[in-house]
């Protein structure tokens, strides 16, 4: 019995021990962590990377919302289209020289039928038929009827150069003709007959 006693006295010695140096070298650990960390702290080279750090992690946070912006796609402005421009009218071709254009032609307003001009037109029609048969006076005294009628109706003086032509009285047919071409000159017809007595005058006077 004094021998076991002796023994666990003896073991319990031990683990105190073994205690002791377990705490003397925990203590000694975090004796030496803080001085690594104190020293550390203490160390130029490390404070300085330290402010690296800190200094990165500011600029990092700082940089992060423009970046994001930047990355956001600007809406591109809207170019309004461009229309053609309109084509000017054609313009109409030139006329050629020497023809008049349409709005330079004159037309003259066409004589409405009068009951004088009617009553004109058929005294110049018996004078034709008198020429023809040969009764020259009586047909000047039935055209000049017709001319009081209605002094513009060309076709009467034509009848008078006629019959003063047969007359052989070659002013007074020159006269008529001329009066004849100025109330006729609108009807191409008539201003051929007009033209071709016109000969005929000259040729009786040579």
């Amino acid at each position: 019995m004094q021998v076991r006693e002796k023994r666990f006295e003896a073991g319990e010695s031990r683990s105190g021990e073994t205690g002791s140096r377990r705490e003397e070298t925990g203590s000694r650990c975090r004796v030496s962590r803080s001085s690594f960390i104190f020293s550390s702290i203490l160390d130029p080279r490390s404070s300085l990377l330290l402010a690296l750090l800190l200094i990165l992690l500011a600029v990092s946070s700082c940089a992060g919302p423009p970046a994001a912006r930047r990355t956001s796609r600007t809406p591109s402005a809207s170019v309004p289209d461009k229309t053609l421009p309109e084509s000017p009218p054609p313009t109409p071709p030139a006329p050629a020289p020497g023809v008049p254009s349409p709005q330079d032609q004159v037309t003259e307003p066409r004589q409405e039928a009068t009951p004088r001009s009617v009553a004109s037109l058929r005294l110049t029609e018996q004078a034709r038929n008198l020429l023809e048969a040969g009764n020259t006076d009586q047909a000047i005294r039935t055209l000049e009827r017709a001319m009081n009628l209605n002094p513009s109706n060309g076709q009467n003086f034509y009848y008078l150069s006629e019959a003063w032509l047969k007359k052989k009285n070659y002013r007074q047919a020159e006269e008529f003709n001329r009066l004849a071409a100025i109330h006729l000159k609108t009807d191409a017809s008539w201003m051929a007959r007009v033209a071709e007595q016109a000969e005929r005058i000259k040729r009786s006077k040579q």
